[in-house]
């Protein structure tokens, strides 16, 4: 259905809400005493993503040797009349660990100038990563509508469902998809499944397999970027809670496990060592060798994204895909189980 473009477009506004964080200090302390008191050893990921790791990231965009960025981008900027063509003015559009919205702003400046006001739902846990990308979305797209959600997936999915009628439209890029496991990623899926009417679509990008030697690279590149983000859970630990962390007594690793499809990040201990944590009064024995495994990152084929698309709720109702293979875009539509 066609919509006649608003002229002139309203102006641009912003609100932010704070939902209610899973995560209390409490909790996380018990979460990294158990990563670190577990054999083998790892930290969760949502270590990496203070101010400072949310920079890196934005950073690790950037490197030559990251084609995710990149390759998404084109595929959206290739695809962006077919992708929001069945928006309305009426739709919502959210956005799951929306980060800068850098590569989404090309579906939302499209969209907007179409239908003169588009409402925007941006989420991330970084307050200062939304306010950011709200400053510049506001100020280079007319008309559009900002209401930002700082909070986890699960409490940001059910906010967006009890605040936004549909239709809805979401958005999860970046191949985040990836940093699940196979039973998170369903049921990650499916929870965001439970929210959506049969009309509303869910567009989430996967990073698919390919050869090593474009692929390892992508994290652990020559500037030595994604080390930095890999070593930032460190130094948040030594900095809230007090930790005795020596990152020149580590070093970043990258693996591929061919057996669960994911590069692994690791942090390598370089020599025997004890760590001490006090905040949480904790003793870390660390061997010659040893790693603390930091992050997961899996790659799928066409074939694994149907069956986690079929498990979750789903079907695949159309895709997108770059010329290279590298990388794709699956909107997905919600099925009657």
């Amino acid at each position: 259905m066609q919509s006649t473009k608003k002229n002139p477009a309203p102006d641009a506004t912003f609100s932010l809400e704070r939902v209610q964080m899973h995560e209390q200090r409490d909790e996380t302390a018990a979460m990294i005493r158990q990563g670190l008191q577990a054999s083998p050893k790892y930290l969760e990921p949502y270590l990496f993503y203070d101010q400072r790791g949310s920079e890196l990231f934005e950073q690790i965009c950037g490197v030559d040797e990251y084609y995710v960025t990149r390759t998404e981008r084109a595929i959206l900027e290739a695809n962006t009349d077919a992708i929001t063509g069945g928006w309305t003015a009426e739709t919502t559009v959210f956005e799951l660990g929306s980060g800068s919205s850098e590569k989404s702003q090309v579906l939302l400046a499209t969209a907007t100038e179409r239908l003169g006001h588009l409402r925007y739902v941006p989420n991330d846990i970084s307050e200062s990563a939304l306010r950011g990308a709200a400053e510049r979305l506001t100020d280079r797209i007319p008309g559009l509508e900002v209401r930002a959600l700082v909070a986890e997936f699960d409490a940001a999915v059910a906010a967006i469902t009890s605040r936004f009628e549909a239709p809805r439209y979401g958005v999860f890029l970046g191949g985040n998809i990836g940093n699940f496991d196979a039973t998170g990623a369903q049921t990650f899926l499916a929870r965001v499944r439970e929210t959506l009417d049969p009309a509303d679509r869910f567009l989430c990008g996967f990073d698919l397999v390919k050869s090593l030697d474009r692929l390892l690279p992508a994290y652990d590149d020559a500037a030595g970027v994604t080390a930095a983000f890999n070593f930032n859970a460190l130094v948040r630990l030594n900095r809230e809670y007090g930790a005795s962390f020596d990152l020149e007594r580590f070093r970043h690793r990258a693996i591929w496990n061919p057996e669960l499809s994911r590069v692994e990040m690791h942090l390598e201990s370089l020599a025997d060592q004890v760590v001490t944590i006090p905040a949480l009064d904790l003793r870390v024995e660390l061997k010659q060798g040893e790693t603390i495994h930091s992050e997961n990152s899996h790659k799928y084929t066409p074939e694994r994204i149907d069956a986690l698309a079929r498990a979750s709720g789903f079907e695949v109702n159309r895709r997108f895909v770059d010329d290279d293979n590298l990388f794709t875009l699956c909107e997905l539509r919600p099925v009657q189980r």
